[in-house]
């Protein structure tokens, strides 16, 4: 009896302490080994959800390529795009837009006031040391504001038809008599009376130029379809509503992000005339575009250039 007494209490014990006692299993040791096996899964699980949210957040973030990429190709790609601007067969080219490092676009129109002061004040001198020199080509090209200028159509399209008809040569002086003389055709009463002005300083011993080729071409509708393209292709891609204004373009190859920053600082003045500028890349990076507005004085675009060259 005494013995039965004492097998009943040892197995009350082995039972107080969780013991099978066939098995010899410590049931609480391996409720811990679960819960710890389970912790380490719960991290696992929230590890690798956490890497696949950061590379989907990378895949929305396709300006930031996890690459060898230098400083300056990350910069580039942080920029808005903006095509080349298109040179067609009316843009007034000075200059060898092949192998020019830098091609300065200016979007103007002849009865334009500021056009003319930027003539006579600055672009005089960007044509003497640096296109007459090589070291930029520049591009002409029309931005007539038909709704407070009135003479920017026939104006335009005289320009265009000499540059068509005769070169850029003809061109530039016949460019070069609607700035300096604008004062005086601009107080004409009547377009027939503008046409009338440009004829005869055509057809005077500086110019020689049949006037009857400069006549045909101002009835193409080519010509006027031209000059509308070029106002939209301004406002559209670059945002310009105004004249006289300025695109320059460089290879990016032949650049870097210090030079740009240098070109940021020298831009950064304008805003103390309440003007501003954007730079561009265009869509395949091989460009940047740097975009502004205003009759600037020759020392602006000289520092510029300065930077780019």
């Amino acid at each position: 009896m005494a013995e039965n007494r004492n097998n009943i209490e040892k197995k009350e014990e082995l039972k107080g302490q969780n013991i099978d006692e066939g098995k010899g299993i410590d049931i609480k040791r391996i409720k811990i080994s679960l819960d710890i096996k389970g912790i380490i899964m719960l991290a696992v699980i929230i590890s690798l959800v956490n890497i696949a949210t950061f590379y989907l957040m990378l895949s929305f973030m396709p300006q930031f390529k996890y690459t060898n990429a230098s400083s300056w190709d990350l910069y580039l790609q942080t920029l808005p795009t903006a095509p080349l601007p298109e040179i067609s067969q009316y843009d007034a080219v000075m200059g060898d837009l092949n192998n020019a490092k830098v091609v300065l676009f200016e979007y103007a129109e002849y009865q334009c006031p500021y056009c003319a002061v930027f003539y006579l004040r600055s672009f005089k001198q960007i044509e003497e040391n640096y296109i007459k020199t090589g070291k930029i080509a520049f591009v002409y090209k029309l931005y007539p504001l038909y709704s407070i200028h009135p003479y920017a159509n026939i104006s335009g399209a005289y320009s265009v038809c000499v540059y068509k008809e005769y070169g850029v040569d003809s061109w530039a002086k016949f460019k070069s008599f609607l700035f300096e003389k604008q004062s005086e055709w601009v107080k004409k009463s009547s377009v027939d009376e503008v046409r009338e002005y440009f004829d005869e300083y055509l057809q005077s011993r500086k110019m020689l130029v049949d006037i009857s080729k400069i006549h045909k071409c101002l009835e193409d509708p080519e010509v006027y379809r031209y000059m509308d393209r070029s106002l939209k292709e301004a406002s559209d891609n670059y945002g310009i509503g105004g004249t006289p204004s300025f695109v320059i373009s460089v290879k990016t190859s032949n650049i870097d992000l210090q030079k740009i920053k240098n070109v940021r600082q020298i831009l950064d003045r304008l805003k103390v005339y309440g003007l501003s500028y954007e730079i561009y890349s265009t869509p395949d990076n091989k460009y940047i575009l740097i975009v502004f507005s205003g009759a600037l004085p020759y020392e602006i675009f000289d520092q510029i250039f300065s930077q780019l060259l």
